[in-house]
């Protein structure tokens, strides 16, 4: 999965945020963090999407 970089899945990134599983979901449901659906339930968010995410988030802190 090298094309593909480093993959997440949800559990991981409510782990590493320290947010609820529920928020991870919400936020990928209303496109705000881009995920991609491998299976009928399986999700993994690439790294760069979530440096992405993050970066957004502090930006619109700032504002």
């Amino acid at each position: 999965m090298e094309l593909l970089g480093k993959l997440y899945s949800i559990d991981e990134v409510s782990n590493m945020l320290k947010v609820d599983r529920k928020t991870v979901d919400r936020w990928v449901k209303e496109d705000k963090l881009t995920a991609m659906k491998l299976g009928g339930t399986l999700w993994r968010i690439r790294e760069k999407d979530l440096n992405y995410f993050i970066l957004q988030a502090l930006e619109e802190g700032r504002r």
